[in-house]
């Protein structure tokens, strides 16, 4: 194990709270679960990659970007990016935004649907008055209908908690 390559090894899993790690600290070792080690509210990530087909489709087909968490609990939403990759036909639809099935419109992404360049751009200024919807998904949605055109895939990078209430 001491001459393996970091790039050898298996990919990592994304880590849920209850698993045993080991923790050295002045010279005594213990094992303690993560959210011992970095608190309940870890930070987690998640990219949503959505080709032409899915963003022409998203005022009838929203995709879902965070899965619903357990009952008692919410997410909260702390920046999402917006990488728009440019293809050569602009799309004919609404804002895009992220969102709850309730509240569709939680996070509206920073810039409009007739963009005809490539683009990356943050939404981290968050409105400090959201109101947060428990055990409900977050959803990629559109205000609009479907659009009949257009040709630019993109993705989007959310960061994100899972609050118990």
């Amino acid at each position: 194990m001491g001459n393996t390559k970091i790039s050898s090894l298996p990919n990592a899993t994304e880590l849920q709270g209850d698993e045993l790690v080991v923790v050295v600290q002045n010279s005594i070792t213990k094992q303690s679960t993560v959210n011992d080690v970095l608190g309940s509210e870890n930070v987690r990530n998640v990219k949503v990659s959505m080709t032409a087909a899915q963003i022409r489709n998203l005022g009838t087909s929203p995709i879902e970007a965070i899965p619903a968490p357990e009952v008692g609990k919410y997410i909260r939403l702390l920046k999402v990016d917006w990488n728009y990759m440019w293809g050569t036909v602009e799309f004919v639809t609404q804002f895009y935004y992220i969102g709850t099935v309730t509240k569709g419109d939680i996070i509206e992404a920073p810039f409009y649907y007739y963009l005809d360049e490539n683009l990356l751009k943050s939404s981290d200024g968050l409105d400090h008055n959201i109101q947060w919807y428990p055990n409900e998904a977050m959803i990629i949605n559109t205000a609009g209908d479907d659009s009949a055109v257009g040709d630019s895939t993109m993705d989007v990078y959310i960061s994100y908690q899972i609050i118990t209430l």
